[in-house]
């Protein structure tokens, strides 16, 4: 993955190529999209996926994750995701983290954290 960017928004296509290859590995039989998400909220990547339904919840908080994973099969669907920083995990950024959790109901989420 790239080191040493300037701006965190360079980490996500990178991210995302390698999510997608995860989760593919990793959830066999299961569709899976991937999509750089930083630049909206949640609730409206969910909306253009046809899932919003599965995660009412999201309708209207101001959640931005950086990379974002769907999953379906058949009438299941789950979500995934990454959440970014180029500088040194702190308490905010981990509460961040917390907080996406509880309120999405992924199924799993990641932190990934630039090599500064």
């Amino acid at each position: 993955m790239a080191n040493n960017v300037k701006k965190e928004f360079e980490l996500y296509e990178p991210m995302r190529l390698w999510f997608q290859k995860y989760l593919e590995e990793k959830y066999k039989g299961w569709e899976i999209t991937t999509i750089d998400s930083h630049a909206r909220t949640l609730d409206l990547f969910l909306e253009e996926n046809g899932v919003i339904g599965n995660y009412p919840q999201t309708v209207g908080l101001d959640i931005q994750i950086d990379v974002l994973g769907i999953l379906e099969k058949g009438s299941k669907t789950n979500i995934v995701f990454i959440e970014a920083k180029k500088t040194s995990l702190n308490l905010h950024d981990l509460g961040q983290l917390w907080a996406y959790c509880k309120l999405c109901d992924q199924l799993e989420a990641f932190y990934f954290l630039q090599r500064i």
